[in-house]
């Protein structure tokens, strides 16, 4: 010590979390009496860190991902809770809408598993995993972590009815898909067509041959009655044009037995007057 000038301490450091008190006592000289300071508390905390895994990753739109985080450094008694939250962007600055969050008590420095999140838009998201602290432990965030949304690949199922003339040449049928794996939000059309090999290549000639319809919230419309001329069998498939979300879908061909039509000849005959 010169002067009035007291110089730091050496460093110390705590192996663990504590809470410890300090106090600084100057022994006097020739001059000076003897002080001690008052006892400061200190409140030695660890400084943990935060690690993200998301799986599965890549995932498909409208599944499901759960995201798993890790605190290393901590105490062996950490608790506290862990938020996980899902963002538009790479700087984890806006979440998406509407907002997912997940948050979880961690119990002995264990991070428990985050709820499963469903993404339904195709492109990317990012997740991080906050950590709340506790008495012993600081807070800690981690990274942004990438989830990488492809799009839903849907499967796309077909049924035909005929719906006149009791599936002869000349009455109408009708096809009804439906979407399986789909977003909820799946939009786009659906083309129905009737075709006259079960390759589903050339399509025949007919009223509203092809039909196509409007998806809505993955709900295919009915077509309309497409109307087939001719007898034998005939083949019909569906065919889900996609949109941003979903892949394109295409049925199998389905089978359509057509009767011969039975017409009804009748006769009329006509008197001639004599003159």
């Amino acid at each position: 010590m010169t002067g009035a000038n007291v110089p730091n301490s050496d460093a110390v450091s705590y192996a663990q979390p504590a809470t410890v008190y300090w106090k600084a006592v100057y022994s006097g000289d020739t001059g000076n009496n003897g002080a001690s300071s008052t006892c400061v508390l200190l409140t030695v905390k660890a400084a943990p860190a935060l690690a993200l895994v998301i799986a599965p990753n890549p995932v498909r739109a409208g599944s499901s991902a759960t995201a798993t985080a890790t605190l290393s450094a901590a105490s062996s008694t950490a608790g506290g809770t862990v938020t996980y939250t899902v963002y538009t962007e790479s700087s984890c600055a806006t979440q998406i809408s509407p907002a997912q969050v997940s948050t979880k008590t961690v119990t002995n420095g264990v991070v428990p598993a985050s709820t499963a999140f469903t993404i339904s838009t195709a492109g990317a998201v990012f997740l991080k995993a906050t950590y709340s602290g506790d008495a012993a432990n600081n807070p800690a965030t981690g990274t942004c972590v990438p989830l990488t949304v492809s799009k839903a690949t849907p499967t796309l199922t077909l049924v035909v009815t005929p719906t006149g003339g009791a599936g002869k040449a000349g009455s109408t049928a009708r096809g009804k898909g439906t979407l399986a794996g789909a977003t909820s939000t799946a939009a786009g059309t659906a083309t129905y067509s009737v075709y006259s090999e079960s390759s589903c290549t050339t399509v025949l000639p007919g009223t509203n041959n092809p039909s196509t319809k409007t998806v809505k919230t993955r709900t295919v419309p009915t077509s309309a009655r497409i109307t087939i001329n001719l007898a034998g069998t005939v083949y019909w498939k569906v065919v889900y044009a996609g949109d941003a979300n979903n892949a394109a879908a295409v049925s199998p061909c389905v089978a359509l037995a057509v009767a011969k039509a039975t017409p009804v000849l009748t006769l009329t005959s006509r008197q001639r007057s004599r003159r």
